[in-house]
């Protein structure tokens, strides 16, 4: 294959918003073609290929305007021409009534493209600027320009100065056109004047396409399809009338789209309902839809946009299309509240702001250009308030002063205001005093904290005294009451200190070791005290009156304190405290029944699990509990 290039608009070609892009493609197209031609060799799809369109209905032709192969068939249902673009290939096709083929190359004619790229409506249709002809005359595909202008509307005007061409190539692999015959899986399925109809593809290196031409993705270009007689000039089948002004199509962007608006959209997370606010440290989900962004329609594309704060940040953002050829395209963005850094990937912004994004619509429907669109979301403040309520002593005696201490502390990310909290004691303690000067109610249970900086804490303690008669389990809640700016973790607003109000509760018990014991036998009684209770037990005295019945002064024995024989006080040296190791006692008393009989009068035994325990006619007395 023969390339020869023309370049004359360089210049034009790397400009404009996706001037990095072209440049790319620029490099890219050439390293795939010099190492691995095969690769760039793929010809479309039937679905890919976009019908011409001129008016309503796809292009189409009148039959019978000329006979064979330079006769262009076609209607609304087989439409005569089409386009596609890969980005690396621009292509062509056009229906033919007969087989174009000749000895392996064309029959002696040309089938081609006329473009113009005139924006003014009122000069659309005078003349053309470019042709792009296959051309069987002289084997050559070329891009032509219309230099001299002739006669308005004249399809015939010839293009006098060929800017590009390259030798027609129908190797497999590295054909720059083909014909597809009846045969073909891709064969035309229509069969005009009679006879099964043809199609004559052929293509350009797109890179090369927009150079010589000075055009770009976005240029607003309109075809005029026909055949030839001769090399340069358009003069046997025209399509769709005789004059440029019959026949031109609609306006379509050399990626083979069509110009369409294209909007800007904040979404929530959902990708579908549209944001109008957001929490600084929320992530941003951005929406375009613009069906002529989708240039390829083979690839999920990517473009940028602008997101931007007023504070200073900004932040060109990558969106994705959402699948092959949708048009519609979306992206994440991070945010933070902090000074600008545009060296990462967060926004940085302030409360209250409003954050916007910008899309530039090269190409709206009207055909105007350079379109800016926004659309700007709200930074909202947000005050994370989290309370924590704690008790200088967690099990008090009643009548015992205690204190509540309660934090609010705001972890951000804007300063609170109007801040209340509510804190209304319970039944079993009755308040005493507070720190907050007047900003906490006891009747209602309102302090009023007021303005609390982000990252900063506020702190309320009040001083309540345990009723006498206050027993048990006792809660006391705290909780934010309200605030003026959105709290975006509620979970964390209320905490809860509970006291546990009761002395010592101790527990005695007696065994014997045997349980009928005759006349003259031993009997070894233990006597055990455990504090059950919540505070410790100090001062302990436990009485132990022995029955008639037992004779010899019973010899003592225990693991705290003394035992009186004398008095029958066994006195603890030392305090019982709630600990599971420490909050027990033992004594140990040894006497002989003397009287069998008296002593039976004086027992009651009662059996538990495998424990015996003999309750006597002794008398427990406990005095000295904790005070």
């Amino acid at each position: 294959m023969t390339i020869k290039i023309c370049i004359k608009h360089i210049s034009n070609l790397f400009s404009g918003q996706r001037a990095l892009i072209a440049l790319a493609s620029f490099f890219f197209v050439f390293t795939t073609l010099l190492i691995s031609p095969d690769a760039a060799q793929a010809w479309p799809a039937e679905s890919d290929w976009s019908a011409l369109v001129n008016g309503s209905s796809a292009l189409g032709d009148i039959e019978g305007e000329v006979a064979g192969s330079r006769e262009i068939v076609g209607d609304t249902t087989y439409p005569a021409a089409y386009v596609f673009n890969d980005g690396n290939h621009i292509y062509y096709r056009i229906r033919l009534d007969e087989d174009p083929s000749q000895a392996g190359y064309l029959k002696p004619f040309g089938w081609g493209f006329l473009i113009e790229t005139e924006t003014d409506p009122n000069l659309i249709g005078n003349n053309y600027d470019w042709m792009v002809m296959i051309d069987g005359i002289s084997d050559k595909l070329y891009i032509a320009e219309n230099t001299v202008k002739g006669e308005l509307g004249d399809p015939s005007d010839k293009a006098e100065v060929r800017v590009y061409e390259e030798d027609l190539d129908n190797t497999p692999g590295s054909e720059n056109f083909k014909v597809v015959p009846t045969s073909d899986i891709e064969s035309p399925t229509s069969n005009f004047e009679g006879n099964p109809d043809y199609f004559l593809e052929f293509r350009y290196p797109y890179n090369i396409w927009l150079n010589e031409m000075g055009l770009d993705d976005t240029s607003i270009i309109r075809y005029f399809v026909g055949s030839s007689n001769q090399a340069q000039t358009l003069s046997a089948d025209l399509v769709g009338g005789s004059t440029l002004y019959d026949g031109i199509t609609n306006p379509i962007l050399p990626t083979g789209t069509t110009p369409s608006d294209g909007d800007v959209f904040f979404k929530e997370a959902d990708g579908f309902t549209n944001m109008t606010e957001f929490y600084p440290g929320d992530n941003l989900y951005v929406r375009v839809e613009d069906m002529d962004q989708n240039t390829i329609s083979t690839e999920a594309e990517q473009f940028k946009i602008i997101v931007n704060a007023p504070s200073g940040d900004s932040y060109g953002m990558w969106l994705t299309e959402t699948g092959l050829d949708t048009g519609v395209f979306t992206g994440t963005l991070a945010t933070e509240i902090g000074s600008p850094d545009t060296f990462d990937n967060v926004l940085q912004l302030e409360p209250t702001e409003l954050v916007k994004a910008t899309y530039l619509d090269e190409v709206s429907e009207d055909l105007s250009t350079d379109n800016t669109k926004y659309i700007e979301v709200t930074a909202l403040p947000s005050a994370d308030l989290v309370v924590s309520k704690i008790v200088n002593d967690t099990t008090p005696d009643p009548d015992q002063l205690i204190t509540y201490t309660i934090d609010v502390t705001n972890n951000g990310v804007s300063n609170a205001t109007g801040v209340q909290v509510l804190d209304l004691l319970p039944s079993g303690v009755t308040y005493h005093s507070d720190n907050a000067a007047g900003l906490y109610n006891p009747g209602t249970g309102t302090w009023v904290a007021g303005s609390i900086d982000d990252e900063t804490t506020k702190t309320l303690i009040i001083n309540a005294t345990v009723d006498s008669d206050a027993s048990g389990s006792i809660e006391n809640d705290a909780s934010i009451q309200s605030a003026t700016q959105l709290d975006p973790d509620t979970n964390n607003n209320s905490d809860t200190a509970t006291i546990a109000v009761g002395g010592a509760d101790l527990w005695v018990s007696k065994t014997a070791d045997v349980s009928t014991p005759g006349e003259g036998d031993t009997v070894v009684y233990t006597i055990t005290v455990i504090n059950l209770g919540e505070k410790d037990a100090q001062n302990i005295v436990i009485e132990d009156i022995w029955p008639d019945g037992i004779i010899n002064t019973p010899v003592p024995s225990t693991t705290n304190g003394s035992y009186d024989t004398g008095t029958k006080l066994w006195t603890l040296a030392t305090d019982l405290d709630t600990s599971a190791v420490t909050n027990t006692a033992t004594l140990t008393l040894t006497g002989i029944v003397s009287n069998h009989n008296v002593f039976l009068l004086l027992v009651v035994r009662q059996q538990i699990g495998q424990m015996v325990i003999l309750s006597t006619a002794i008398t427990f007395l406990v005095t000295g509990l904790a005070t």
